[in-house]
């Protein structure tokens, strides 16, 4: 028979109704205080830096492209390949511990740590493409705990090389000789490579090298621009981003959700586009370096300008570098600074147009004037002479400049006045840079008014172009006044920032042009410049169906310091227009110490002659005179 329950007390009652007051009230409670504590501004920051980690995102600099989209400077993802030679040792120990019984002999070690990085080295070689003596030397160097193989190995080489990263346990479970029979296809002694270590960065590469390695420059180990266009525009080439907040779990893991909008910003596909033509730079820089070899020049310099504009279209250096590899030259930092911008010289007969269009500005000189040339006439207790000595009697001032006579010019500038000469080179930016957009450009150098005022003799040397220093690039832009009517432009390498697809974002406007000559006297000068090529020291030049212009150029080398010059040291130039009749590119080389008696017209114009000649091709240029009619033609400019 079952017991009834036992009747509860009053107290025990109270006891349960306690009980389940408190289970019902704790979640409560808990309740209002977590949302207390979410009110918190304090414990909000605290949750949310819990939940969330900054994540400084990599930008890349921006690619760089010619005036065709070609690709001179481009962030990729590359890795630096580290080998640990004391690595090596220790797994051959293990492989020899493994196959010996007691104490292994160290020179059975020795051995076979031998053969594995000979084996290694001679598989690493072709994938490098270095010297397999080399990569050996490196991977026996126990003294060192870490080498360096490479700092450039591309994605397809890095998959290559992990082939060689054998797993241990194939050596454990004797598996070896099969794997590197399959891989290798070829009988190899037991191998590991465990001592190799990759490490990914982000590098910049150029493409094209050292054939635009003086404009493009290049980027140091810690992303700065160290030279060119890199540093130049250092800041418009970095887009700066603001490290920005991602979701993490309880292991500090990224959460898979979509990443932060700015991290897909459009513009970091934006490219920085040059005025640069990447065939027209490569056929500057064959035609530049024939001309280094052939004639044995110390250095030079092509360069190519759109006169109407200023865009250098290119701009070619001799000797130049390697900008993916620009510490092989960190011993001769100066190559990384392109003289025809960074360094003065006098241009000597190429200025000499300058000097006939400024005469022809002042009214004191017409292009009908005729002068007398003795050979020689003495200022200031100097002596000048024509370059050979010779005197030529009456020469108009097209002769002059045709035989590029000193006597005459000196004769024309002196109609002027040492004053208005003065002024008038002054005026046309004789002594100020350029303005290019490349770093580290020089100002030329010019005398003091009183001075050339005072001695005859200095107003006599800048009309045939001594005694007045200039960038090589400056003496081009007052050419591109004369070939596009007298208006003086700001040469320049940056176009404009665009999208992927080519589109203009934002241009990059160069400071606008100044009027320096009249557009006859620019126009006189031009046919001038045509008899040159035509009929004097200019006809290496020449290109049958078209009309050329140009100037030679031989002048003496200055010393460093400026006074005086190099004994038996000449720098012999060529600056041609292009169609001479309306010219549409002008085209400078310069040849710095050839030996011998080197001339402008034997040096330099056959090389202005062969880049024309190329760029009449890829440009398709229709000819701009029956060849049959040169003659008649040439006695109508006359």
């Amino acid at each position: 028979m079952m017991r009834s329950p036992r009747p509860q007390t009053k107290k025990e009652v109270w006891r349960y109704w306690l009980v389940g007051a408190a289970l019902v009230l704790a979640p409560v409670g808990l309740g209002v205080r977590a949302w207390s504590l979410s009110q918190n501004p304090d414990l909000r920051v605290r949750a949310v830096d819990q939940q969330t980690r900054p994540l400084d995102p990599f930008i890349p600099r921006l690619t760089m492209v010619d005036r065709r989209q070609n690709i001179l400077a481009t962030d990729q993802v590359l890795y630096t390949l580290y080998a640990h030679p004391r690595v090596f040792y220790t797994e051959a120990k293990k492989q020899v511990e493994q196959t010996q019984r007691g104490e292994p002999q160290p020179g059975l070690i020795q051995a076979t740590f031998s053969q594995q990085t000979q084996v290694a080295a001679r598989l690493l070689a072709p994938l490098l493409k270095q010297p397999a003596p080399a990569l050996l030397a490196l991977l026996r160097d126990q003294k060192e705990s870490t080498v360096v193989l490479s700092r450039r190995v591309d994605e397809a080489t890095f998959r290559r090389i992990q082939s060689l990263i054998i797993p241990r346990t194939l050596v454990e479970d004797k598996l070896l000789p099969s794997y590197l029979a399959q891989n290798f296809k070829e009988k190899v002694p037991k191998l590991t490579i465990p001592g190799l270590e990759f490490q990914t960065r982000r590098q910049r590469i150029y493409p094209l090298g050292t054939d635009v390695a003086p404009i493009v420059g290049f980027v140091d180990y810690d992303g700065k621009g160290r030279a060119g266009i890199e540093q130049y525009y250092e800041k418009q080439m970095v887009v700066d981003r603001p490290a920005q907040a991602v979701s993490i779990n309880g292991f500090g893991q990224l959460l898979a959700a979509a990443p932060p909008r700015p991290l897909l910003d459009e513009q970091l596909h934006h490219r920085l586009r040059l005025t640069l033509d990447a065939r027209l730079q490569n056929t500057a820089n064959r035609a530049l370096s024939k001309g280094m070899t052939l004639y044995k020049a110390k250095r030079g310099t092509a360069i190519v300008m759109d006169p109407q504009s200023g865009a250098i279209l290119a701009l070619a250096v001799a000797p130049s570098y390697d900008n993916n590899n620009f510490a092989l030259y960190a011993k001769n930092p100066k190559v990384f600074r392109p003289w025809p911008v960074t360094e003065i010289y006098e241009p000597g007969s190429t200025f000499k147009p300058v000097n006939i269009a400024l005469a022809l500005d002042s009214g004191k000189v017409k292009a009908n004037d005729v002068v007398y040339d003795p050979g020689s006439m003495t200022l200031s207790r100097r002596t000048i002479r024509n370059f050979d000595g010779k005197g030529r009697g009456s020469l108009s001032v097209t002769k002059v400049l045709q035989v590029s006579n000193n006597i005459g010019m000196v004769k024309l500038m002196q109609k002027m006045g040492a004053a208005d000469y003065y002024d008038r080179l002054r005026g046309i930016g004789i002594g100020k840079a350029s303005g290019v957009d490349l770093p580290n450009e020089a100002a030329g150098v010019f005398k003091d008014r009183a001075q050339f005022i005072r001695y005859p003799i200095e107003a006599a040397t800048p009309a045939f172009g001594q005694g007045v220093t200039m960038t090589p690039l400056q003496l081009l832009r007052f050419h591109c006044a004369i070939a596009n009517g007298g208006l003086l432009v700001t040469p320049h390498v940056v176009e404009a920032l665009t999208d992927e697809n080519g589109r203009v974002i934002r241009p990059f406007t160069p400071a606008p042009s100044k009027r320096i000559f009249s557009a006859e006297s620019a126009r006189q000068v031009r046919q001038m410049l045509v008899q040159v090529v035509e009929g004097g020291s200019g006809k290496p030049a020449q290109i049958p169906g078209y009309w050329v212009g140009g100037k030679t150029g031989t002048a003496q080398k200055v010393l460093a310091n400026g006074r005086g010059y190099v004994a038996g040291q000449r720098v012999t130039s060529f600056v041609g227009h292009f169609p001479g009749d309306a010219p549409r590119y002008v085209v400078l080389v310069v040849f710095d110490e050839p030996p011998g008696r080197a001339f402008g017209g034997t040096t330099a114009a056959p090389v202005v002659h062969e880049i024309l000649t190329e760029l009449v091709g890829f440009e398709g240029i229709k000819p701009t005179r029956p060849i049959a009619q040169s003659q008649e033609r040439n006695d109508a400019l006359n």
